[in-house]
């Protein structure tokens, strides 16, 4: 994974044609304006927000077990809070995930029991609780903040 990913958003569709987003982010403000300008594209479209997962939130040192935040902190649930909507969690960055990524298998098949892994399904278990239960936020474009003219990043 490159330092600062694009902001690619999962949506999921029913079968009324019902898109929601999930937006994922790291904490570094670069991907933050990236997933602001997602966001902010979702919300025209009056896309609800799931809500905003973190990846790459942070490194554990598997020889120390020390944590380090390598790309800042807490940038994901604070875009959350800004725009309404819920923190999902935060994925931790592992180097097996690019391992298997470069191979073609992905974490959840390579280690099953990967920390990244144990992380990703409660981020995803609460996006489907919320989106059976239809509580995704609607972000009308006025709440968003953090990117305050997108025209400029354009």
């Amino acid at each position: 994974m490159a330092a600062a990913p694009t902001a690619t958003c999962f949506t999921a569709e029913t079968a009324s044609d019902f898109y929601t987003d999930v937006e994922p982010t790291t904490p570094q403000d670069l991907s933050l304006l990236d997933a602001g300008r997602s966001l902010q594209m979702f919300a025209d479209a009056g896309v609800p927000i799931l809500g905003v997962v973190e990846n790459m939130s942070y490194f554990v040192a598997p020889d120390t077990g020390k944590r380090y935040d390598i790309f800042g902190h807490g940038g994901g649930e604070r875009m959350a809070q800004e725009v309404g909507a819920d923190f999902l969690g935060a994925i931790p960055l592992e180097p097996e995930v690019r391992i298997g990524g470069d191979e073609g298998t992905p974490i959840v098949v390579r280690d099953p029991e990967s920390p990244a892994v144990a992380q990703l399904e409660t981020a995803m278990g609460a996006a489907i609780s919320l989106f059976d239960n239809a509580t995704a936020v609607r972000v009308p474009r006025r709440r968003f903040s953090l990117v305050k003219n997108t025209d400029d990043l354009l």
